[in-house]
């Protein structure tokens, strides 16, 4: 240790520098105050033993500055005194002192005191040496939340589709659990999500950027918002943990904003408020990502605008503000807002939430949007008039070993079907076509198997257990596809050309009424019902399938 002493008695420095040096210790000398100051500055010292009483600078003035110029460093300064008073004594620990001695010197005391020091001194230094080590961590946290930030509000940023969809996001912390997402689709008109996961903040917003991926995505491809809706919820199911969850409303627009579908699922009720009354639509699915679902599982409710509305969606933040009597915001609040004044600014809504909290703060996302229909221009016309009409097209898809191992592609073949203008009330029946006779081709023709195999339940799970195992082990596989569509006078006709490169199986039985086996033997039957004709051919291999349609 470095040792500086200060003592303007020259006796007295020759008799601490004589102890010190003999205990091992390096050792500089000052004078005065001053001196000591000068010195410090221009050395290094780990230790100032300070004498009180001095001329030019006295210890207490010496002090002061020595500590100012440690900066943060931890440098022990002890005073020599022969004081004892007690308001003396004070003044030395208030100018800066750590600790005093009292002349004469004991040697026994001092060593103690040094020894004191230099433990404080090794405390301090390990602190400081966590302290650079939590500034630097905290800086890199700091750095990573900022690009996470950036990331997440360009992923998530939205155009605001004005005067269509107006919206508003409130969160309690710099990362949402709430998303609200807007995207005009490639039929005119517009999807719109808006989701609340579980909790709030860092947490709660993992799940936006993979839900927000997956709805422009699949909207720019094509997708109705019922299949994107199944699309992030199976996601969902598969990344959430047990426990999390987002509740969620799909609601798609046509491009005149006079019809639209609503999925409530896990939100409070969306609220469609018009001249006179106003219409609730509850949750009726569970919460996205719990459990994994299909088309037919979803419940989408449909209406049709006829006079000037509001359509409003909102997270429970908004309802659930609470004041400091815990009184929520409530729906009729938010009723009665919309009730009074159709055309009420989202802005103005925030405001009335922020005054029933008063001094209170808020304990959850708060999240709002909605949308003024039908979409009219100043003079009353409507913003869009696409034709509907259909085209004739030609589709042709191969589907190599890989994919059929992999892959089910009903769902894309069916929206990419959908997407050329064929109407909505066809969706489900062209989606059992497609998945009937894929299924068929790739179980019966491709892997062999037979559905008497599903006459019983322990049959049946055999029959899926023995499909995976053969999926597996599938060495070659070919499955080709070729969808037409061709136009009639009031709809038209999709031609569904299927080609496998299986052995074939025995159709011959595929006409037949169903058997009582309730577990197979329907699927081709029910294809057949829906399709002008149906016809197999080349031992089973190839088949086609006709199917009518007619604008709504």
């Amino acid at each position: 240790m470095n040792i500086l002493i200060v003592d303007d008695d020259s006796t007295n420095l020759l008799i601490l520098s004589s102890i010190l040096k003999a205990e091992g210790y390096t050792v500089e000398t000052a004078s005065n105050g001053s001196e000591a100051v000068d010195k410090f500055t221009s050395g290094y010292f780990e230790l100032v033993l300070m004498d009180v009483m001095m001329p030019v600078m006295d210890g207490y003035q010496a002090t002061l500055k020595i500590k100012e110029l440690s900066l943060d460093r931890f440098v022990p300064i002890i005073f020599l005194t022969a004081i004892t008073d007690e308001y003396q004594l004070a003044k030395c620990v208030e100018s800066g002192g750590d600790d005093f001695l009292t002349k004469p010197y004991n040697k026994v005391i001092l060593r103690s005191k040094i020894n004191a020091m230099a433990r404080i001194q090794a405390l301090y230094d390990v602190v400081q040496t966590q302290k650079s080590k939590l500034i630097s961590l905290n800086q890199q946290i700091e750095d990573d939340l900022d690009l996470a930030k950036h990331v997440y509000d360009s992923i998530l940023s939205t155009t605001k589709i004005d005067p269509v969809i107006d919206s508003k996001i409130i969160p309690v912390a710099g990362f949402n659990g709430d998303v609200i997402l807007s995207v005009k689709n490639s039929y005119g008109g517009y999807h719109l999500m808006l989701g609340d996961f579980t909790g709030h903040g860092l947490a709660a917003s993992f799940g936006t950027i993979p839900v927000a991926d997956l709805f422009y995505r699949l909207t720019e491809t094509g997708f109705k918002i019922a299949d994107i809706a199944v699309e992030i919820n199976n996601k969902l199911n598969i990344l959430l943990p047990t426990g999390y969850f987002c509740a969620a409303c799909f609601i798609s627009l046509d491009e005149n904003g006079q019809k639209i579908e609503i999925l409530n699922a896990g939100i409070p009720d969306v609220l469609l408020f018009q001249e006179n009354n106003v219409l609730e639509y509850p949750s009726v699915h569970l919460p996205l990502g719990v459990v994994k679902t299909s088309l037919s599982k979803l419940k989408f409710v449909q209406c049709k605008i006829t006079s000037p509305s509001r359509l409003v969606v909102y997270s429970d933040g908004v309802i659930e503000a609470k004041n400091k009597e815990g009184i929520m915001f409530g729906e009729d609040a938010l009723k009665s807002l919309f009730s009074n004044n159709i055309q009420v600014e989202l802005d103005d809504v925030v405001k009335e939430i922020d005054i029933h909290r008063e001094t209170c703060s808020q304990d959850d996302d708060l999240t709002i949007a909605s949308v003024k229909l039908p979409f009219l221009t100043k003079d009353k016309s409507l913003v869009y008039s696409r034709s509907e009409v259909s085209y004739e097209w030609k589709l042709e898809l191969e589907f190599d070993r890989d994919f059929i191992r992999k892959q089910q592609p009903a769902m894309n073949i069916t929206s990419a079907i959908m997407s050329q203008n064929i109407p909505d009330s066809h969706r489900d029946k062209i989606f059992t076509i497609i998945t009937e006779l894929y299924n068929n081709s790739l179980e019966h023709g491709i892997l062999g198997l037979d559905s008497a195999l599903k006459s019983s339940p322990e049959g049946f799970s055999e029959y899926y257990t023995m499909r995976e195992m053969l999926l597996s082990q599938l060495d070659d596989a070919k499955i080709n596809i070729s969808i037409s569509n061709k136009l009639h006078d009031s709809g038209g006709i999709l031609i569904i050309e299927q080609k496998d490169s299986g052995n074939g199986f025995d159709y011959t039985g595929l006409y037949s009424q169903p058997s009582n086996n309730i577990y197979s033997g329907r699927g081709i039957i029910l294809v057949r019902s829906l399709c002008k004709t149906l016809t197999y051919s080349e031992k089973g291999t190839r088949v086609i399938a006709e199917y009518v349609w007619n604008y709504d």
